[in-house]
């Protein structure tokens, strides 16, 4: 009995992962992991900041340090993004598109949320860092994460 109960417990185990492992090759698992992985990019932003806040910062105008610190960001998102796709390749250019969208309205919609109710910022404030004529350039940097899937997948982190 309790050989059978053991076979049939290795037999249905190995069937649900087989079944999530094809679901997460899938176009809708792919998205999905992608989804998931902005949190990551969340993680390498917040990160970001706090070391601009923490360090350079300082030593320097408010504008060349948010400038600083967009660049720094943008090269480690794009980093972090090669790598992940190394693992996980997208499988067509639409594909990244769809995913740098999703990850366009995320990045957008944490800057706010979080800007204007747990930071208490203004709307007036936050818009300022999309005002590129300004010379803040947190606009580029949600146009960065827009395409940054596409040019990963053309970069060579597609799906064979």
């Amino acid at each position: 009995m309790r050989f059978v109960f053991l076979s049939v417990f290795r037999s249905y185990s190995l069937r649900l992962i087989n079944e999530a492992t094809s679901a997460s090759r899938g176009l809708n698992g792919m998205i999905r992991i992608y989804a998931v992985f902005w949190l990551v990019l969340l993680a390498v932003a917040v990160a970001n900041g706090i070391v601009r806040e923490k360090t350079y910062g300082h030593s320097m105008s408010d504008l060349c340090a948010h400038q600083v610190s967009t660049v720094l960001a943008m090269i480690l998102t794009g980093v972090a993004a090669g790598v992940f796709a190394r693992y996980f390749p997208i499988r067509s250019g639409t594909v990244a598109l769809v995913i740098g969208g999703i990850w366009a309205v995320l990045t957008a919609g944490f800057e706010f949320t979080f800007g204007r109710y747990v930071a208490g910022h203004s709307w007036e404030k936050l818009l300022l860092d999309y005002n590129i004529l300004a010379g803040r350039m947190w606009s580029v940097f949600l146009l960065w994460i827009l395409i940054l899937p596409y040019i990963v997948f053309r970069l060579g982190g597609r799906a064979t």
